[in-house]
């Protein structure tokens, strides 16, 4: 009984708003209704060839204004239709889209030219939402560095609150998203209003991500590049090359370089990863003497033609067999499957077709994932580093986990290419640790937006404490004797003292509750931040980011996976057929062309001396005999 009245107010509120909205309605309808009847009756005179020009235009205006107008009258009546119906929220939802869609082309066209073209309004760089207070990164383009172990809020205290602002300001970018799809369904909703395009990698299912070939012969103006992505795989599928590359790791990067480059200038077609395995799990005498057919690739792997030539086969198949084997982690028709289509363009801050792609990785795998994940960031890297370009990101969640080459030199060369680089990480020690000392220490030197959740390492913990430096700090101390021969009397002394103490003890990391974080913000008069960051508030997508890609049946992976490998074969077979070729043409030139054969002369030469020897034998032995006879007849 107690809700009757209120749900009388409700009633007569929802009463009043129909009759004002039903009055409001009847005004509309009548001046659409006058509209219509001017239209009707001018009609005749706008088609006319006597109506003048400007007539023409002034009833197209007023017609157009007047049908937006009963469009937005529809949609208030919609709005209260769906407040009283809940499931029709969704085509509400649908129909105001439809409705503000023109000005929202309006608005990203005016936003993208004064963020390209470099308008008086000035970038007011990123905003993170704390307990007490807003924070703002005034250049995120400086590089921002978070630090925090696992729980500390790294995610929802930063990288979430970073893409919602991304996405507002339009920007193109790459995010390596280490528990997808974690980030990614972030991405995908914030993202879905802001006409920039989302692509994801998803290795965990390939039927279910987008493809792209990062080998494309676009992506290789010259040699180089192609041992910079070969040095991206081998790097991460033999980690120890990462801190001191030897004699084995030196010949696979080679050949796979040279894999890379021969396709890339004899097969362009076939210039991809899933080509590349493959052709590296063939033969190695027949893939050497295949690579040594073009003389640029035989300079790159000139060690392991010398071999071949020399029948060095233990030194051949010890280089061969060590990439092969590196190798088969990842040549498998799932992943391949991804790497030989392209439904997107790796020139991600394209400025006339920015995107963002989600690169995602597997806990459960990532060392199996990390060689592809490095790949593909790569050569986007290399793409987005580059001069008067749509502004980036790299978002790099637990990005030691991947090792991408000089990513610790993107924070400096990127910045004057709008390029706001972010990497996460847990601890200093795991940074090391993938990305040797020297370079973790460039890379922590390089950044100069840093934040510090709660760590576990002590040796972490000392770091940060330091980067605060020390502060003066004032002590006043208050201290009261008794006398020793007379109890009644006392002693009262005081002591003042200026000391140095840090400003944050290293103990005060290793305390730090939950989205609680210690900063320091470069272009900001704050010597340093210490907040609760709060996490965003955010609705539920409306879809899984699966539901966009068509089911297709598992066949289709390994029937591309089987043709790949039939491609090669025939490759192969096609170079054994020509060099048999050219041997039976050099075979029938020897019959048709025989030498000079000059035995016999020597053989003649030796009867004449023989016959010369024999005749003057012969005459010896007639002088004898006709001697012996003159000898008797005396």
């Amino acid at each position: 009984m107690e809700k009757d009245p209120i749900l009388m107010i409700k009633f007569i509120i929802v009463a009043m708003s129909l009759f004002l909205l039903y009055v409001l309605g009847m005004k509309i309808i009548g001046i659409n209704s006058f509209l219509f009847n001017i239209s009707q009756h001018g009609f005749s005179v706008v088609v006319s060839p006597e109506a003048s020009f400007l007539a023409r235009l002034k009833f197209l205006v007023v017609g157009i204004c007047f049908g937006y107008a009963e469009l937005l009258y529809i949609l208030i009546q919609f709005w209260v239709i769906k407040s009283l119906i809940p499931p029709l929220k969704t085509p509400f939802n649908f129909y105001k889209k439809l409705i503000f869609y023109p000005f929202g082309l309006i608005n990203k066209q005016f936003t993208g030219f004064s963020l390209l073209k470099g308008s008086k309004k000035k970038f007011q760089g990123l905003t993170l939402q704390t307990k007490k207070r807003t924070v703002q990164i005034p250049n995120p383009f400086r590089g921002i560095l978070v630090i925090g172990g696992p729980g500390a809020g790294k995610s929802e205290s930063f990288a979430v609150p970073f893409i919602r602002e991304l996405a507002q300001k339009q920007f193109s970018g790459i995010c390596y998203d280490f528990k997808y799809p974690a980030l990614a369904n972030d991405i995908e909703l914030f993202y879905s209003d802001s006409g920039i395009k989302h692509y994801v990698l998803n290795f965990n299912d390939s039927l279910k991500s987008h493809r792209c070939n990062p080998l494309n012969p676009k992506y290789l103006p010259h040699s180089a590049y192609a041992r910079e992505y070969a040095s991206a795989i081998t790097k991460n599928l033999m980690k120890e090359s990462i801190k001191k590359e030897d004699f084995w790791s030196r010949s696979a990067t080679d050949l796979l370089t040279a894999c890379i480059w021969f396709l890339k200038k004899e097969y362009p077609k076939y210039c991809d990863l899933p080509h590349t395995l493959a052709l590296i799990a063939t033969n190695h005498t027949d893939l050497i003497a295949l690579l040594s057919s073009n003389s640029e690739t035989r300079a790159m792997i000139l060690s392991l033609a010398t071999a071949l030539e020399s029948e060095a086969n233990s030194q051949l198949a010890g280089v061969v067999g060590s990439l092969q084997g590196a190798v088969a982690q990842i040549n498998t028709p799932e992943f391949m499957y991804i790497f030989g289509g392209e439904d997107f363009d790796l020139n991600i801050n394209n400025p006339d077709n920015p995107i963002v792609l989600t690169v995602g990785n597997n806990p459960s795998i990532a060392t199996t994932l990390a060689p592809l994940c490095s790949l593909v960031i790569s050569v986007a890297a290399k793409q987005l580093n580059q001069r008067r370009k749509h502004h980036s990101f790299v978002l790099l969640d637990e990005f030691p986990t991947v090792f991408i080459n000089d990513i610790q030199t993107l924070p400096n060369t990127g910045r004057s290419n709008k390029i706001a680089s972010m990497f996460f990480c847990q601890d200093l020690s795991q940074l090391t640790d993938g990305y040797t000392k020297e370079k973790a220490d460039v890379l922590f030197a390089s950044c100069l937006n840093h934040f510090y959740g709660q760590v576990s390492s002590s040796h972490t913990a000392d770091i940060l404490s330091k980067q605060f430096g020390k502060k003066d700090q004032y002590f006043e101390s208050n201290n009261t004797s008794r006398h020793f021969l007379n109890p009644f009397k006392r002693n009262v002394g005081q002591s003042r003292s200026v000391q140095e103490r840090d400003v944050f003890r290293n103990s005060a990391f290793m305390e730090l509750p939950v989205g609680e974080f210690i900063g320091r913000v470069a272009e900001s008069s704050e010597a340093y931040i210490h907040e609760k960051f709060l996490p965003v508030k955010r609705k539920q997508l409306a879809y899984q980011i699966d539901s966009q890609f068509k089911n297709q049946p598992d066949f289709v992976i390994t029937d591309y996976y089987e043709k790949v490998r039939d491609e090669v074969n025939e490759i192969i077979s096609l170079f054994k057929g020509e060099i048999n070729k050219n041997e039976s043409k050099q075979d029938l030139s020897r019959q048709m062309n025989p030498a000079p054969d000059n035995s016999s002369e020597e053989f003649s030469g030796i009867n004449i001396i023989e016959d010369e020897e024999t005749n003057s034998s012969a005459e010896l032995d007639e002088n004898e005999r006709n001697f012996k006879f003159s000898s008797r007849s005396l």
